[in-house]
């Protein structure tokens, strides 16, 4: 958990006269930190990233005893990419 918190925060360009800094996150950087974590957290299931991350909010939303919605998915595109026949892959 640790190391999904310092992988999301931006670099700073000078750490001492920015050390005010350096521990707060903006939104940007936390919505990168849940994503990280339900990675994380998830590893083990070969589910798509947005259902991680449905789990994990569910999981966490429990401390404020609310439920997460999921977003509509009516205006989605249909999409011809995907992460397993991606061309990247090739050249690792």
């Amino acid at each position: 958990m640790t190391l999904c918190y310092a992988l999301s925060l931006r670099t700073l360009k000078d750490e001492m006269a920015e050390f005010d800094k350096y521990n707060q996150m903006n939104i940007s950087e936390f919505q990168e930190f849940i994503g990280r974590l339900a990675d994380l957290h998830f590893a083990d299931l070969h589910v798509p990233m947005d259902e991680k991350i449905f789990r994990l909010l569910k999981i966490l939303l429990i401390l404020a005893e609310t439920k997460p919605k999921r977003p509509s998915t009516e205006d989605d595109v249909p999409s011809d990419t995907d992460c397993d026949d991606d061309w990247v892959d090739d050249f690792v």
